[in-house]
């Protein structure tokens, strides 16, 4: 991209990474993330993890469930504590779930998810492990 959005994006994930000391010495970062859901999918997640969730996104011939996922295929979880309580706070019964994660090598998400190069429904972009998407919560 042109005017370096890609790459603000990239650097505002690192500064994530950065906050916690135990990054520093490490290839592989570990980040806390909030995931807000119902008790059915809590315990769900509990029993089975999140990779069970995640296969229960798509269908046997590896196409989307949910097309409507707006920055691409996979388990949306959040960074920002105040951004899940508002997710928690806008579900009847919510379940908040704290949780490890080990992001890999991040693709940084600058796509419009209603323009023409929406990542919408989309498996993740090669080469890369996970997407990180800046939200403005205004």
């Amino acid at each position: 991209d042109k005017d370096g959005r890609r790459e603000r994006v990239h650097r505002h994930f690192v500064k994530v990474v950065s906050r916690y000391n135990w990054n520093s010495n490490h290839e592989t970062s570990i980040l806390p993330m909030f995931y807000v859901t119902d008790a059915t999918t809590a315990n769900g997640i509990i029993r089975d993890g999140f990779l069970d969730l995640s296969k229960n996104l798509f269908h046997e011939e590896g196409s989307v469930v949910d097309s409507s996922v707006p920055y691409g295929q996979g388990v949306y979880v959040t960074s920002t504590p105040m951004y899940a309580l508002i997710q928690y706070n806008e579900k009847e019964d919510a379940i908040l779930i704290v949780a490890y994660v080990l992001p890999g090598n991040v693709y940084p998400v600058i796509e419009n998810p209603t323009g023409s190069h929406s990542l919408k429904g989309q498996p993740i972009q090669p080469s890369y492990t996970s997407h990180y998407v800046l939200i403005d919560m205004n």
